[in-house]
């Protein structure tokens, strides 16, 4: 009797802490959104040389020639199964945009890589956030105190951070096509 007692209170606990802990048939893609990296954390990474970090670029040969973020490599997706990622590293993947980012990330843990980081935005979101960092005109003095450092990573890699209106180097529609700048 006592057993069984034990057992339906332990039962009642699991069933309790399910409610809290999700879905276990939660789509890949709704994970790898949740796994991201803001251009201004890995422009932050990459000044601080944070050791294991590797950045993976996605894009076409052609485009990572263009325009790669420092330290990045090229690595197309298709080549994921036969990639070796030590367990130690910190992985970053980027592609154009946001949406392209999160499918490399899926490509990622499809060729049965663990964990990886998807850049928020893509190389898109790293030119506005990085390279053309802006601190809105009617900005308040913390926020203006706070964009001196954001400035300060935007110039180290060559950006040119703006008050009032962003300045966009990409044009629209179309690919993303930047000057080559670099730390």
């Amino acid at each position: 009797m006592r057993a069984v007692r034990g057992l339906a209170i332990g039962a009642a606990l699991l069933g309790a802490a399910a409610a809290f802990a999700g879905s276990p048939f939660q789509p890949a893609h709704v994970a790898a959104q949740d796994a991201r990296i803001s251009p201004l954390q890995l422009a932050t990474w990459i000044r601080a040389r944070k050791s294991n970090l590797r950045i993976i670029d996605v894009r076409s040969p052609e485009a990572f020639a263009a325009y790669p973020i420092p330290m990045a490599e090229n690595i197309q997706p298709a080549a994921f199964p036969a990639t070796v990622f030590a367990g130690d590293q910190t992985i970053v993947l980027y592609a154009q945009d946001d949406a392209e980012s999160v499918r490399a990330i899926e490509a990622f843990h499809a060729a049965g890589h663990a964990s990886a980081l998807a850049l928020a935005g893509g190389l898109i979101g790293w030119d506005a956030e990085v390279m053309n960092a802006t601190l809105p005109a009617n900005a308040s003095p913390e926020a203006v105190a706070a964009f001196e450092k954001t400035a300060d990573l935007s110039r180290y890699f060559g950006g040119e951070p703006h008050v009032g209106q962003a300045v966009s180097t990409a044009p629209s529609p179309g690919p993303l096509i930047m000057r080559r700048r670099g730390c």
